[in-house]
C-alpha cells in the first residue's frame, strides 16, 4: 500500500514530465499559444499551467514543513545541498546586478523559476516519494516523455504547421523521442533493454539528419568520448582531473574552434553559425564591465549587446528582449561563465564531478547500472543544465538524478 502510496503522490511530476515544453511549431513556444500541453498555454497572471503546478507543490512542501514545526531535513553532505547554496548564492548576486546595473525582473523571475522547479522536484521526491529508483523507472521516464513529443507530433499535424528542417522524405519531422545522448547512455547502461532501445538509437540517428542538427551530433559525440573515458581504469584523483578538463574542452574550448573550421566545411546554418559568433564577441565583452566574470554577473542577468547580427529574431533574443540592446539569452560557450562567473563554474563542476567519480568508482556501486547511468550523466548533462539554466524539463530531470544519487550515497551510509 505505502509503495502505491508513493507512486500516486509522482503524478505531479507525471505531468510535468509527459508533457513537451517544445513543439515542431515552434512559435507557440514563444507565444505560449499551445493548449496541447501544460508548458505552452498561458493562464492567470501570465503564468504557464506547468507553473501553476510547481507552485501548488510547493505550497504544499511550505505546509508540510510547517506541520513538522519548520523542519525540513536536508543531509548536508548531499549533493543537492551543496549545489542549491551555490545556487542560492548567485541568485542573490544575479539581484544585486538588477538593482545596480540594470534592472529585468523576466530576466530573474525566469532563472528563479528554472531554480524553483529543481528545487520543488527534488524536495517533492524526498518527502512523497519513497520508492528507491531503478532502471526500470529510468526508461519509465524517457519513455512517457517520448509520448509527449509523439503527441504533440500528432497535434502539429492535425492543427498546425510543422516549423523545422525536413530533409529525408521517409521519415516523420519529429522532435526527438529520446535526446540522443540519453538513448546512447541507457543502450550502455540497462543490457536487458538494448533489443529495443537500438532502434530509438537508429530512429534518432536518422532524425538528426532529416533536422539537420548540429547539437545533437555535438551531445552525441560528447556522449560517446564520456563513455570512452570512464570505460578506462583510472584511479579516482586522476578520473576527477581528466573528467574536468575534458568538460572544459568539449562544451567550451571545442565549440570556439568550430565556429571557425565549420564555415570552411559547410554552409549548413551558417546563419545560425554568425549569430553565435556575434552572441561571443558580445559576451567577451561583457565578461569584463560591471560585475567581472572572477566573480559572474549572477542568475537573472541580462547582457547588453554591443555587436549585432543581420540574423537576429524572437527566437534567439527571447520574447520579452526583441527591442533595444539589453538582451538575456546567450547562444555561445562563454555563457558558461557568464552567470555563475569562473569561481562558481569550478565550485559547482568540483561538486557534481565529485559525485559523478564516487557513483562511478566505490567499490559498493561496481555492479548498479543506475549509478553507472547517473554518473554519465553528471558531465554529459547534469553541470550544463545547472551553469546554464534555460529548459524547465532538463532542470526536472537534474533533480530527479541528483536525487537519485543521493538517495545511493544514503542508503549505503545507512547500510554501513
Amino acid at each position: 500500500m505505502k509503495i502505491r502510496y508513493s507512486y500516486f503522490t509522482a503524478f505531479p511530476l507525471f505531468l510535468l514530465l509527459i508533457f513537451p515544453e517544445f513543439s515542431l511549431q515552434t512559435s507557440l513556444a514563444v507565444e505560449k499559444k499551445g493548449c496541447h500541453s501544460i508548458y505552452l498555454c498561458k493562464t492567470y497572471l501570465g503564468l504557464g499551467v506547468a507553473d501553476w503546478i510547481i507552485i501548488i507543490m510547493a505550497i504544499i512542501l511550505m505546509f508540510y514543513t510547517f506541520l513538522n514545526y519548520g523542519r525540513l531535513y536536508i543531509n548536508k553532505s548531499s549533493t543537492f545541498y551543496k549545489v542549491t547554496l551555490v545556487s542560492t548564492v548567485y541568485l542573490i548576486i544575479g539581484a544585486l546586478y538588477n538593482v545596480f546595473v540594470h534592472y529585468d525582473l523576466t530576466a530573474y523571475l525566469y532563472d528563479f523559476k528554472l531554480f524553483l522547479y529543481f528545487a520543488v522536484t527534488y524536495y517533492w521526491l524526498k518527502i512523497f516519494c519513497k520508492f528507491e529508483f531503478s532502471s526500470k523507472h529510468i526508461i519509465f521516464i524517457f519513455l512517457i516523455m517520448a509520448i509527449g513529443y509523439l503527441w504533440d507530433y500528432f497535434y502539429v499535424q492535425n492543427y498546425g504547421r510543422s516549423e523545422r528542417p525536413d530533409l529525408l522524405s521517409f521519415m516523420p519531422n519529429i522532435l526527438p523521442l529520446i535526446n540522443i545522448n540519453f538513448t546512447l547512455l541507457l543502450l550502455v547502461c540497462f543490457k536487458k533493454h538494448r533489443f529495443w532501445l537500438s532502434f530509438f538509437l537508429i530512429f534518432e540517428i536518422l532524425s538528426i539528419f532529416n533536422n539537420a542538427s548540429l547539437g545533437s551530433i555535438y551531445l552525441l559525440i560528447a556522449s560517446i568520448v564520456f563513455l570512452f573515458i570512464y570505460h578506462l581504469r583510472f584511479k579516482k584523483n586522476m578520473l576527477f582531473i581528466i573528467i574536468f578538463f575534458s568538460w572544459l574542452f568539449i562544451y567550451f574550448a571545442f565549440p570556439l574552434i568550430m565556429y571557425e573550421v565549420l564555415p570552411l566545411i559547410t554552409d549548413l546554418k551558417s546563419d545560425g553559425l554568425q549569430l553565435r559568433k556575434i552572441k561571443t564577441l558580445n559576451a567577451l565583452h561583457n565578461y569584463f564591465i560591471n560585475i567581472p566574470v572572477f566573480i559572474g554577473k549572477g542568475l537573472g542577468a541580462t547582457y547588453f549587446e554591443i555587436f549585432t547580427s543581420e540574423y537576429t529574431n524572437v527566437y534567439s533574443t527571447g520574447v520579452n528582449h526583441i527591442e533595444g540592446n539589453v538582451k538575456f539569452i546567450m547562444h555561445t560557450p562563454l555563457a558558461s561563465f557568464y552567470k555563475f562567473g569562473i569561481i562558481g563554474v569550478v565550485i559547482m563542476m568540483f561538486i557534481l564531478i565529485k559525485t559523478s567519480v564516487k557513483l562511478s568508482k566505490m567499490p559498493e556501486f561496481k555492479n548498479d547500472n543506475v549509478a553507472k547511468f547517473i554518473s554519465i550523466c553528471y558531465p554529459t548533462f547534469i553541470i550544463a543544465v545547472l551553469i546554464t539554466p534555460g529548459i524547465l524539463t532538463n532542470s526536472i530531470l537534474a533533480a530527479i538524478f541528483i536525487f537519485i544519487s543521493d538517495q545511493k550515497f544514503l542508503k549505503l551510509l545507512k547500510n554501513t
